[in-house]
């Protein structure tokens, strides 16, 4: 091993203070680091700590200075730098805000204040307490869990606290399931919505999220040509891809009207905003829909989109198409969560079996 203290020259001059230089058994060469003293015994002496703790490290019974550095450094203060970093890596501002809100939640009533602080026990003991969905559960263990994995990437943590924790199983136990709105329920909220109306006839015929639609600019929504076509900014979609989404025909003539004869290409869609949930809802109630149901689930905003989904289904579409239109990665989100299995031709697929050679009768 080789260990010793020097002043370093530079243009046939010696420095002031001393540096170091050592190279461990297991090091290729030598690292050499500044040690800011003037007296040499305190330099050595100052190389020396500096050595075994390199030691220690290599050997496992210490955490490397980084670690040890950011166990001291408050907790929120790392969750700032965090969230400054998705920001700065275009994450979607809702995506954050809602990081930045849970985290701040287990920060507080786990009384996490360092790094050190966060263990699997303690949130699981929190988890335990809470009355709140499985699914809203789970997203808070997954924001955490990004949180950490970060911190781990980035030599803050050597290891993430809450990787042995398990999600919540939310398989029969969802708390707000949501429903699609039948063809002649959508009918009777166009009929009542309004001026509302092209919003809701959009939502359902394009399956675009409540954000999307809010940052719709006309110079999106392409009316002429043979295949008219909204596009989908990756700046404003939730997967970060830009998607042209097909227009249908009954679309197209509302959205002209909408339109009018003097727009701007930079002139939002829905210059006036959309809906707040009350005014929604209130409209849901003149078209005589309650928004509750026991048994099928809730109807809300986002319910548009599943109900895109759904009778794409009823009409045949298959789950790649299905996909496409919904600009889902996962199969499972187009063939279930936004599938309302209520609605579908159940009765009828399972008249078309024929397992006795009996001729078919059609009704």
């Amino acid at each position: 091993m080789i260990c010793y203290v020097f002043k370093p020259g530079r243009r046939g001059k010696r420095a002031r203070l001393y540096s170091g230089r050592y190279r461990l058994k297991a090091d290729l060469k030598a690292t050499t680091v500044p040690l800011h003293l003037v007296d040499k015994q305190l330099a050595e002496a100052k190389l020396r700590k500096i050595v075994k703790e390199r030691e220690q490290e290599a050997e496992g019974w210490l955490a490397p200075a980084r670690v040890r550095d950011a166990a001291q450094k408050p907790l929120d203060e790392h969750l700032a730098a965090f969230v400054r970093d998705q920001i700065a890596k275009g994450r979607v501002a809702r995506y954050v805000e809602n990081i930045e809100m849970s985290l701040g939640v287990l920060m507080q009533e786990c009384g996490w204040k360092c790094a050190q602080q966060v263990t699997a026990s303690s949130f699981v003991e929190w988890r335990q307490r809470q009355e709140k969905s499985p699914k809203t559960l789970n997203e808070y263990l997954g924001n955490a869990k990004a949180f950490l994995n970060w911190m781990v990437r980035l030599g803050f943590i050597a290891a993430n606290p809450l990787a042995p924790v398990e999600k919540t199983r939310t398989q029969g136990r969802e708390t707000r399931a949501r429903r699609s709105y039948s063809a002649e329920e959508i009918q009777r909220l166009l009929a009542a919505a309004g001026p509302r109306r092209v919003i809701y006839l959009m939502a359902v015929l394009t399956g675009l999220r409540r954000g999307e639609l809010s940052k719709l600019k006309w110079a999106d929504v392409h009316l002429d040509g043979p295949a008219p076509f909204v596009l989908i900014r990756g700046a404003n979609a939730k997967n970060h891809k830009e998607e042209r989404q097909p227009l249908h025909a009954d679309l197209v003539v509302a959205l002209r009207e909408h339109r009018g004869p003097a727009w701007s290409p930079s002139e939002l869609v829905f210059a006036k905003g959309l809906p707040r949930m009350k005014r929604f809802y209130d409209d849901l109630k003149a078209a005589g829909i309650s928004p509750r149901d026991a048994e099928r689930g809730n109807a809300d905003f986002h319910s548009l989109r599943v109900t895109f989904n759904t009778h794409l289904g009823i009409q045949g579409a298959g789950d790649p198409v299905r996909m496409a239109l919904m600009r889902h990665s996962d199969p499972r989100l187009t063939a279930k969560t936004y599938t309302d299995a209520h609605l579908l031709p159940k009765a009828q697929a399972v008249a078309g079996l024929n397992f006795l050679g009996r001729p078919m009768t059609h009704k």
